[in-house]
Parts: structure tokens; C-alpha cells; sequence
């Protein structure tokens, strides 16, 4: 049986940020108490003055967890700017580099089920926080009584304001990518925001020019009928649904934070986060002069790294968890950083992955090269090798996670699909990397009793087997 979470152990930092069920561990009180925490952490800097962000996303009662943090900041003598509505976690961090704040909490559980909500903390650099940061807001839990000061008397005191951070964001949306080549490319694109935050920007972006966007789930539904806010099969089973009936040129996907990114052919078929990061990569080296070190989590495509090596570009592999990509987007000079789930970053903007961002990257590769993604897919295909991926998530006790990845580092897999194992890599769950390049990753997911296996493999067939080899792991150790 499962420990139980003494109000004490409710609060934990994952690879991006503390979540929680609502009104179980993530309840008023708790988002008081790691508010607080956050608060003691600022004041810790010794700056006369800090100015904080807070912003949430589209869950139940997120716009009143934001409040109850901004309430926190304030009884701190933290001067709080609170947004006027649902935004992406990558908005809040323009908003920190465009105001200058000392840093930013987002209230949103990502693509979690919509049963939980969160807590992420963006520091003064505009990105996620990184693991030395969280440790410092965690060693500060519970030392400290919450306090709080009710959002009119805060506002009076000139302790809270509230600010629309969206019009600035889409400015710098806008100036960074070719949006005259954009505007005239008269692109019909179904933008799909999953009931999740970007809601009618993508319209709202191209509103004028001559593409045509038509949005679906563009509304704000907590419960996210019928799906997971994450951008990928089966979720997106609408959106391919819809650009097949519809004629559209493409079809874009953000989940619910609207920080990673999915799309859909004009055929309907699905588009990974792995094939946009490759794509994007390209499209950086060849139409955009880029330059600089490629950086992908653990759990990314091999394809990255052959056309790295091909541009004689160095390639940086980190554990899964963005905040690892953007230390070094913020350290080196990175030219683009990604991980498989879609998040994805770029030298010139904020160290901060954005899914929005990307779509307009997509169309801008579209406008410049005059191709659908079907047929530079096929180009990329033909230049690189086929590589097809896919992740599943299988039901797992946390407590046994341990006892996992020691059985699989001390019993590794001697094959996968016939093809001799080279290596295994031990440093983020356990992964094992074939002869022929085919891989399979085993790792316990850091928020949920939830065991995530992840494969990729010249076709889907050989995926599907590695993925049951993978659950057949599981499966023995538990036993």
C-alpha cells in the first residue's frame, strides 16, 4: 500500500514545479504555505524592493489559488502584479523580462489530468526555476506561519496590482519570428488549445493577415472533457478529426499551459513533438543562419543528434525536466533545447519553452520553403532515416520505483527487437540504446503513481513490441 502524505511530505518540487490533487493535497492551506515559503525565499535575497508575477492557467479554482499567492506576497511586503485572466506559463515569463520583476508563480498543473493543479516558480531570469532555487523555497516550508493580507487592502496599498499581460506577450511573439512572411502566407490552420490557456490567441495573432485560423477548444472547460490537456494521441484525435474535414494546411496543438507543442498534417496524421524539435532545428540551420550547441533531454529522438552531427554541431543530453535546458540556454550558447514532451527553447528568446512560439515556427518553415509538413517530413525521411516514437503511461506504485530502476540497472535488457543493447544509460530512469539505434526508456513519473515508458524505432510496429518488452519489465519487478 502507498504512504500516506502527512501534510508535511504534501509538498514536493518535481521536474517542473509542486503539484497536487485539488482538495487533497493541493488545498488552500497548502498553496498558503508553499506561497509563504516562496515569499521567505525572496525576502532571503535582501533586495530593498521585489515584484513578483503571479498568473494561472485554465484548472478549477486556479484564478483563487493566484489570489491566495498574491495575497501571501503581499502580507510580505512583496508587491504582487496579478494577471487579469487565464494565461501560458510562457506569458508570465515574457511579462518578468518585459517588467523587469524579480520573478513569477504560475498556477497550473501542465498537461496533468484535470483533477490536479500547481505551482510553478519562475525566477528573475524569465524561466524555470532551477533545482538550486526550489531547494532554497523548500528548505523554507513551514518555518514560517502564513501570512496574509486580503486582496482589497492590498490593492489599496499599492501591494497588489493586476496587469493584462497578453498584448506584450504577442508583441514579442510577433518580433521574433518572420511574421511578414507569416501574414502573407495565406495559411488555413486549425489552432487546438485543448480548453487550456491559449484559448483564441493563435486567432487573435493572425487576426488581420491573410491566413485563416479557426480554433477548437478554444474555450475554458476544467473538467477537459473527453481528454488530458497534453498534445499528443489520443488527445488530439479532434484536432486531426477536424483539419481532414476541414482542408486545412495544418493543424497546431498546445497543451493546457500552452508551453509544449503537437501538430497534424494536412492528411490528419499526427506530427510528434520529437519530429517539430528536429524540423524547427533545421529550419534554424538552414533558412535562419543559426548557430550555437543543440541541447535535448533523455528522452528526445536520435534524430536530433544525427543532424547535429552532421551540421558539426555540439550536442548536450540532460535528465527529462525543461529547467535542465534552460540552465544552459541561460549558461551557454544554445542554439535551440528540447525534450520529447514538446517543451522546446531558442537562442534570442526568453530561456523559456513555448508552445505558441513553436506553431508560428511551423508556419514560418511552411512560408519559407513553400512546403507542407508532409512533404518536408518526407525530405527529413529520406536525408536522415525513419524514426517513429512513441510513450506510454502505465499505472505504477511509487513506493516500488525504487526497487524498478535498481532491478533494471542490475538486470539490464540484453536486446531490444533482436538488436544487441550497446549501452544503458542510468541517470534518469533506466535507458537501454540498441545496436541498430532503437531505444527504450523506463521512468517513474515524479508527481503521479504513473510508470512512463518511451520508445523509438524505424516503424510503429517495433515501437508497440519495445513499449510491451518495457511494461513485461514492469511487470517481473512487482511481482
Amino acid at each position: 500500500m502507498a504512504e500516506a502524505l502527512t501534510p508535511r511530505k504534501a509538498i514536493r518540487f518535481g521536474t517542473d514545479g509542486w503539484r497536487g490533487v485539488i482538495a487533497d493535497t493541493f488545498t488552500f492551506e497548502n498553496v498558503r504555505i508553499v506561497s509563504q515559503a516562496a515569499a521567505d525565499y525572496l525576502r532571503s535575497l535582501g533586495k530593498p524592493a521585489v515584484r513578483v508575477g503571479v498568473g494561472y492557467d485554465t484548472r478549477f479554482q486556479s484564478e483563487t489559488f493566484a489570489q491566495l499567492a498574491a495575497e501571501v506576497l503581499a502580507a510580505n511586503a512583496i508587491r504582487a502584479v496579478l494577471s487579469t485572466r487565464p494565461i501560458p506559463s510562457p506569458c508570465l515569463s515574457w511579462a518578468i523580462k518585459e517588467r523587469g520583476l524579480d520573478g513569477g508563480i504560475m498556477i497550473t498543473a501542465s498537461h496533468n489530468p484535470p483533477q490536479f493543479n500547481g505551482f510553478k516558480f519562475k525566477a528573475a531570469y524569465a524561466g524555470s526555476a532551477d533545482e538550486r532555487v526550489t531547494s532554497k523555497i523548500e528548505s523554507h516550508l513551514y518555518r514560517s506561519e502564513p501570512k496574509v493580507l486580503a486582496l482589497n487592502e492590498a490593492k489599496a496599498k499599492g501591494l497588489i496590482e493586476v496587469a493584462d499581460f497578453v498584448p506584450g506577450y504577442l508583441d514579442g511573439l510577433r518580433s521574433f519570428v518572420d511574421f511578414e512572411r507569416v501574414a502573407r502566407s495565406g495559411f488555413f490552420v486549425v489552432a487546438d488549445s485543448m480548453y487550456g490557456t491559449q484559448q483564441q490567441l493563435m486567432a487573435t495573432l493572425l487576426e488581420g493577415t491573410t491566413c485563416r485560423v479557426e480554433v477548437i477548444r478554444g474555450v475554458r472547460s476544467p473538467n477537459f472533457p473527453g481528454i488530458f490537456p497534453e498534445p499528443i494521441p489520443p488527445h488530439t484525435e479532434a484536432l486531426q478529426r477536424v483539419v481532414v474535414e476541414r482542408g486545412a494546411d495544418v493543424g497546431l496543438v498546445v497543451d493546457g499551459d500552452a508551453d509544449r507543442i503537437g501538430a497534424c498534417k494536412a492528411s490528419g496524421e499526427f506530427v510528434s513533438p520529437h519530429q517539430v524539435f528536429a524540423m524547427l532545428l533545421l529550419h534554424f540551420l538552414e533558412h535562419r543562419n543559426g548557430s550555437g550547441i543543440v541541447v535535448k533531454t533523455i528522452s528526445s529522438t536520435t534524430l536530433v543528434e544525427k543532424i547535429a552531427r552532421k551540421h558539426g554541431l555540439e550536442l548536450i543530453e540532460v535528465p527529462i525536466g525543461f529547467k535542465h535546458v534552460c540552465e544552459l540556454l541561460r549558461t551557454r550558447d544554445v542554439l535551440i533545447g528540447g525534450e520529447e514532451s514538446g517543451g522546446i527553447g531558442f537562442k534570442g528568446y526568453i530561456p523559456e519553452r513555448d508552445g505558441t512560439l513553436c506553431g508560428l515556427l511551423l508556419l514560418e518553415l511552411m512560408a519559407t520553403t513553400g512546403k507542407r509538413l508532409d512533404e518536408i517530413m518526407t525530405e527529413l525521411d529520406e536525408e536522415f532515416g525513419t524514426f517513429r516514437y512513441r510513450r506510454v503511461d502505465v499505472e505504477f506504485p511509487l513506493e516500488r520505483k525504487d526497487d524498478l530502476l535498481r532491478h533494471l540497472a542490475e538486470q539490464p535488457a540484453k536486446a531490444l527487437h533482436g538488436s544487441p543493447v550497446v549501452e544503458v544509460k542510468t541517470y534518469d530512469g533506466v535507458k537501454f540504446i540498441a545496436e541498430n539505434d532503437d531505444w527504450l526508456l523506463v521512468r517513474p513519473s515524479g508527481t503521479e503513481p504513473v510508470l512512463r515508458i518511451y520508445a523509438e524505432a524505424k516503424s510503429f510496429e517495433v515501437v508497440d513490441e519495445l513499449l510491451a518488452q518495457g511494461e513485461q519489465m514492469a511487470r517481473d519487478c512487482v511481482r
